[in-house]
């Protein structure tokens, strides 16, 4: 009886100094591991399911550290980087939040709606940027109702001073704006970009004169 129990305490003994060895081992290995990994940063998160063209707010969010070096620079690092921003697309909880996803809160003029025009149906012939005033012209085919050599290509003039609210770039070209228009010039918009061949941007004179 007394050399089992003697057993049983050298086991006890040992588990417990093997159990202290490993917990000393692995915090040593985890700061290690953080001062290889270097400086940490925190970065936004979805703290829950968030539906696209919601407005973003504190509580829909949480943070998390990663190493600086893994840091992209379109990582949310502060709250100013969502500040009056809402979500382009869903955004799943615990998904890293980046500026891709996010766009500003509309600023459309009452009565109006804001279309999108993109390359390559959108043909940009001179820079643009927000508040200038653009001309659009419309490219389509007219059929030559059933006679193929009377088919023929026609272009018009679509609208005239149209306010620019929003401009997107990749690599410092252009390839996408943002117009306010009534529903019914965006009706003529949308049926071109539906059926016709292009639109080409033109920046209007009440631009140009400024």
């Amino acid at each position: 009886m007394f050399e089992s129990r003697k057993r049983v305490f050298i086991f006890t003994i040992l588990s417990v100094s093997f159990a202290l060895a490993a917990a000393f081992l692995f915090s040593n290995y985890m700061n290690e591991t953080k001062r290889n990994l270097g400086e940490l940063v925190s970065i936004y998160v979805a703290q829950k399911d968030i539906p696209a063209g919601s407005p973003i707010q504190t509580d829909m969010l949480t943070t998390m550290e990663v190493p600086v070096k893994y840091a992209s620079a379109s990582f949310l690092q502060s709250a100013e980087d969502f500040k009056n921003k809402i979500s382009l697309v869903p955004i799943p909880s615990g998904e890293v939040l980046t500026t891709a996803m996010l766009r500003d809160i509309s600023n459309v003029p009452s009565q109006h709606r804001l279309v999108q025009l993109r390359t390559p149906m959108a043909i940009f012939d001179d820079q643009v940027d927000v508040l200038d005033r653009v001309d659009l012209y419309g490219s389509y085919e007219l059929a030559g109702n059933g006679n193929p050599a009377a088919d023929s290509r026609m272009t018009d003039l679509l609208l005239t001073d149209v306010e620019v609210l929003r401009v997107t770039k990749q690599d410092g070209t252009i390839n996408a704006i943002g117009v306010a228009l009534t529903q019914e010039q965006a009706k003529r918009v949308i049926w071109m970009l539906n059926y016709g061949k292009e639109i080409r941007v033109l920046k209007s004179n009440n631009t140009l004169v400024k």
